[in-house]
């Protein structure tokens, strides 16, 4: 039984402004050391199943 290759994101929030909850989500995908950035929390959530879909369909 051979394992897949692992894919790793780290996640940042940062709180922009405290009296409007503001965030900035910062994702970054750790096999290519890309960063992308995004206004909520959800949205990078939907970017990982979408990088993680692709991977499946590959193999």
């Amino acid at each position: 039984m051979s394992l897949d290759p692992i894919t790793s994101f780290i996640v940042r929030c940062q709180h922009v402004s405290e009296e409007e909850s503001h965030i900035k989500v910062k994702l970054t995908h750790v096999q290519s050391n890309q960063d992308l950035y995004f206004d909520q929390l959800d949205d990078a959530f939907e970017h990982i199943k979408l990088l993680v879909s692709k991977h499946e369909r590959k193999e």
